[in-house]
């Protein structure tokens, strides 16, 4: 397909799109667009500076309300039925196999065929080429959303939730709920990595944080024949007694949600789980994460994460054919859960355990701990946190009202950012930090930050504690009493782990004791 095909064809996707409710597009023919914009760069790069009616049409499908209802779902499919029957093209591309699996043929429906497709194309819009909006927030953390893109899509927040903010989220997860496609939780990760402090609150309200934690279960410990009990989709394990969502009534053919060695079983299996595994990875450690926030999105739904985490573990860790899975979050999941809910390590399965020990991933009663620890903790926390650092501030860079500027760091320290100048002379002069109960002025912390960051060996660029601590614990780095009293103040009102705290508080206790 030509570069003025591209242009030709997203301009009459754009028109076809523009009704949310009944789309007048042939699924077929959006399944081939899809497909042929991953097969050209330099096209789909002309198509995010000049199509923009096209990207926002595609986005307004997928945020737009639906209703998870037989009737509503059926009544889609007909009207793509009636779609796919009056299309003039009839060189559809077909594959034997479709969306993962799924085939396009009379065993597939063509509303999944649709949903499908369009989330593909925001998928090649955010994530392919150096160009796109995940590659260069990946590549270049402290800039401002839109940066120097200008004219690429998307041109602003706005344009990735614009049926409002929380109304696109709950459609997306509502999405994420039908399994048949893992697009819709491969959108909601980038998103989790382009605009964090806008999504992730959203996620974690009721009923979506339910609906979310139930399609992470489904990719994460699929059914098969010899599934022990108790099952994950089982009611018991969730609160209230029962499950945040029904399954599809045609769910046993969707291949990453079943084992079924007839069918493409462990390939599409493995992308299921590498998605949701992506997803539980970025919640932990993304651009502006706290450190609690993998923990807090498992609260409330422990019964069913700490079984599936745990088979998903020992799955991965064991079956060769699976290929080199990093199963790293999962196992500081399970660690998690285990400590918050003061578990004996025999109450995890053996094999976890093993898989835990082979692995090399602390629990957290063995972590290793020095007066270093929570100071590196606060450093990396300063290093992720973007947002505005001024008194009752705090503003996120993703709602920059420039965002092609980035915020502007402390000419001192280069540790602090801002928004504006004034927020900048407030927390100069003011006794408040940002985040903390502490009355210090950066007047009096950056000389602290100075002196810290200026000792030999030392910068906020390690990413190990241990690495920090053993540059930390040299003889040529000198840090006095004074200095090391503010930073561990600071750390402790932080939003560092919580363990850190307690074993802070611990050691406070031994030291006053000899």
């Amino acid at each position: 397909m030509s570069t003025m095909d591209f242009h030709a064809t997203a301009a009459a996707l754009a028109l076809a799109l523009r009704n949310v409710e009944r789309p007048s597009c042939c699924p077929l023919c959006l399944h081939n667009f899809a497909f042929s914009l991953e097969q050209d760069l330099g096209a789909l790069d002309e198509l995010r500076a000049t199509g923009h009616d096209f990207w926002n049409a595609c986005m307004g499908i997928v945020a737009a309300p639906r209703k998870d209802d037989d009737s509503s779902l059926a009544a889609l499919e007909n009207h793509f039925a009636d779609m796919t029957d009056r299309c003039q093209t009839r060189v559809h591309f077909l594959h034997d196999f479709g969306p993962h699996g799924c085939r396009l043929d009379q065993g597939s429906r063509l509303y999944r065929t649709f949903f499908h497709s369009v989330f593909r194309c925001i998928w090649n819009a955010l994530t392919y080429g150096d160009r796109a909006v995940s590659s260069l927030v990946t590549t270049h953390p402290q800039r401002g959303f839109n940066s120097k893109r200008r004219g690429l899509w998307p041109a602003s927040i706005a344009e990735l939730f614009p049926a409002g903010e929380r109304e696109t989220v709950s459609a997306l997860v509502f999405w994420c709920t039908q399994l048949f496609s893992l697009h819709p939780l491969i959108i909601i990760t980038e998103l989790l990595l382009i605009a964090r402090p806008i999504i992730l609150p959203l996620l974690m309200c009721e009923p979506e944080h339910g609906r979310l934690v139930w399609s992470l279960v489904q990719f994460l410990d699929p059914v098969t024949s010899a599934c022990p009990r108790p099952d994950p989709r089982g009611p018991c394990l969730w609160p209230g007694g029962q499950a945040p969502c029904e399954l599809p009534d045609d769910w046993l053919l969707f291949p990453c949600i079943v084992k079924e060695e007839y069918r493409l079983g462990w390939t599409s299996r493995r992308d299921g789980y590498r998605v949701a595994n992506k997803f539980l990875t970025f919640l932990r450690i993304g651009l502006d994460s706290g450190p609690d926030d993998g923990n807090n999105f498992t609260r409330g739904y422990e019964e069913a994460l700490l079984h599936t985490f745990q088979r998903a573990a020992i799955k991965f860790h064991d079956d060769r054919s699976t290929g080199d899975m990093n199963i790293d979050a999962l196992l500081d999941y399970v660690s998690g859960m285990q400590w918050r809910l003061g578990l004996p390590a025999t109450a995890l399965d053996n094999d976890f355990l093993r898989v835990r020990y082979a692995s090399r991933i602390e629990s957290y009663e063995d972590i290793e701990f020095s007066v270093a620890t929570p100071i590196f903790a606060f450093l990396e926390l300063q290093q992720k946190t973007r947002s505005c650092c001024g008194p009752d501030c705090a503003l996120p860079m993703e709602r920059n009202a420039a965002p092609g500027l980035p915020f502007s760091l402390c000419s001192r320290c280069k540790f602090t950012r801002y928004c504006s100048k004034a927020c900048q002379k407030r927390d100069w002069k003011e006794h408040s930090t940002a985040g903390l109960k502490s009355t210090y002025s950066h007047k009096q912390l950056c000389p602290v930050f100075c002196r810290l960051l200026g000792q030999p060996g030392l910068s906020k660029e390690y990413k190990e504690v241990k690495d920090f601590e053993e540059a930390f614990f040299q003889p040529e780095v000198c840090i006095d009493d004074h200095d090391l009293d503010i930073l561990l103040s600071i750390a402790m009102e932080a939003d560092i782990p919580s363990i850190y705290k307690i074993l802070v508080t611990r050691l406070v206790r031994a030291v006053l004791l000899l």
